[in-house]
């Protein structure tokens, strides 16, 4: 079975200079096949973050056969992604292309809809941080 948002949700990610920036907007699909992202133009009305809905989790993610450490933190509403070592921090740093990003980002999405049972309806922004956790 295959779950897609409605609406397009915004991938940003902040950069050394602690600059936010926007990535591209995309709709989320998840099935039996994982996550995936697709281009979308109109964009979800953002809900207000909460104290309450804070999950977070540390989770090994492998991209283009290297495995590295990125902390997931889910607020009710946006999910931040931050690599939580130097190799996953460098990682970032030398695949910023859209394909390698956008790769990341659904592992991201995937895990945390696995592991904090974050649901892709209740997902507003999703924020790759460039900065170790």
């Amino acid at each position: 079975m295959t779950k897609a948002t409605d609406m397009g949700i915004p991938f940003h990610y902040v950069n050394k200079n602690r600059e936010n920036q926007l990535y591209g907007i995309y709709a989320i699909t998840s099935g039996n096949h994982g996550v995936d992202l697709v281009p979308v133009q109109s964009v979800k009305n953002a809900r207000m973050e909460s104290e309450n809905h804070r999950k977070t989790v540390d989770v090994f993610l492998t991209v283009h056969y290297q495995m590295d450490k990125f902390h997931l933190e889910y607020n009710g509403s946006s999910l931040i992604v931050s690599p939580v070592d130097e190799s996953a921090a460098r990682w970032i740093e030398q695949n910023t292309s859209a394909s390698s990003a956008r790769e990341l980002l659904a592992l991201s999405v995937n895990s945390a809809i696995n592991e904090l049972e974050v649901t892709p309806e209740n997902l507003d922004a999703v924020y790759l941080n460039m900065q170790q956790k």
